[in-house]
């Protein structure tokens, strides 16, 4: 069968699932989705980073340090200095 064959023969089992079964190929559609995109972290709030987000924004942060968009660690430390002391 080729590939569009096969698809068809799927999408035509699919039309006629009963819900549990149905069910259950979705699970197993969204965990093989997300092993195509795989959580490799959480944010502060559980929400998950996915590989391809992730991505994105290390180039971006790549282009923004090439671009000499960034502070250097002296910076760093004198700011960090001046929020000291304003919680004083």
């Amino acid at each position: 069968m080729t590939a569009l064959q096969l698809k068809k023969a799927v999408h035509d089992y699919v039309d006629n699932l009963d819900n549990n079964f149905l069910q259950i190929i979705h699970s197993m559609l969204e965990t093989h989705a997300q092993q195509t995109d795989p959580v490799i972290g959480y944010d502060t709030d559980g929400t998950p980073l996915r590989a391809s987000e992730m991505k994105k924004l290390y180039e971006q942060d790549m282009k923004d340090m090439e671009n000499g968009d960034f502070i250097t660690l002296e910076e760093l430390r004198k700011e960090s200095a001046e929020w000291m002391n304003a919680t004083k």
